[in-house]
């Protein structure tokens, strides 16, 4: 079943609202946050759309005509499918213009084309993907918000996606990834042990950070994922021709971290 497909059965038998998977380079996941509204669409609409699972008619055979689950489907299809599929949501860090910056880069514009790869990658390996961005708000409150939306989410795991910066003659150049929890220092060396290896110089590549508020005023797991630094000429070359193999990157090690959950 194709990823579309099976994100909208997932709609289907979990009683959501569905919109269709968009097609336009740059559209955001149905269950994206975009200015603090949610987009999903509303009752008539997700009627019109919603699908559900069925196998191919056997050789003379009449084919199987499907329908809408019942309740009884659908309280069975959510039980297994809360044990098995696993929600991820990606934060846009910072808000337009609010980030770090330099040799051409935004930090918000890298974040929100990772996010975008990231999210593809994930949904075609049999993720449910979230973003939240905040684009128009300030710093703080899109930290905010960012924090309310996780923690109305609850998803299994939230990835903040943020690039680094430092003054140009200090060098500094390498990702590294952020986290409190232990669940959290888990995914950050599944994802850093991919990730560093692609963007290395970084002495550590997973820091405990009790300060940052991403990982701290979240119920979820989380952690924080500093994808080179913008100021770096060879992690801008990077970040700015190369975006696909970082969100692979983080992606192999988010799957790596559920293999062996």
């Amino acid at each position: 079943m194709a990823a579309s497909r099976r994100a909208c059965y997932r709609a289907a038998v979990l009683g959501l609202h569905w919109i269709p998977h968009p097609t336009t380079p740059g559209a955001r996941s149905p269950w994206s946050m975009a200015g603090g509204d949610w987009m999903r669409a509303p009752p008539a609409a997700w009627k019109s759309t919603r699908c559900v699972a069925s196998r191919r008619a056997r050789p003379n055979e009449t084919p199987q005509v499907t329908h809408p689950p019942d309740q009884r489907e659908r309280n069975e299809v959510s039980r297994i499918m809360k044990d098995t599929l696993r929600h991820i949501l990606l934060d846009v860090g910072h808000a337009n213009g609010t980030g770090a910056s330099g040799c051409g880069l935004d930090e918000h514009e890298v974040n929100t084309r990772l996010a975008d790869l990231l999210r593809t990658q994930l949904m075609a390996r049999g993720f449910a993907v979230s973003i939240t961005d905040f684009p128009t708000l300030s710093n703080r409150d899109d930290l905010n918000r960012t924090v309310q939306a996780a923690n109305a989410i609850m998803p299994d795991f939230l990835i903040s996606l943020h690039c680094d910066c430092a003054a140009p003659q200090s060098g500094a150049h390498g990702a590294h990834v952020c986290y409190v929890s232990s669940k959290g220092q888990t995914m950050a060396r599944c994802i850093s042990s991919y990730l560093c290896d692609l963007l290395p110089g970084r002495c550590e590549k997973t820091v405990r950070r009790t300060d940052l508020a991403i990982l701290n005023r979240t119920h979820c797991p989380a952690v924080l994922v500093e994808s080179g630094f913008v100021s770096h000429p060879g992690d801008a070359a990077i970040l700015r021709g190369h975006l696909d193999r970082v969100a692979d990157s983080i992606a192999t090690g988010i799957c790596n971290y559920f293999a062996a959950a």
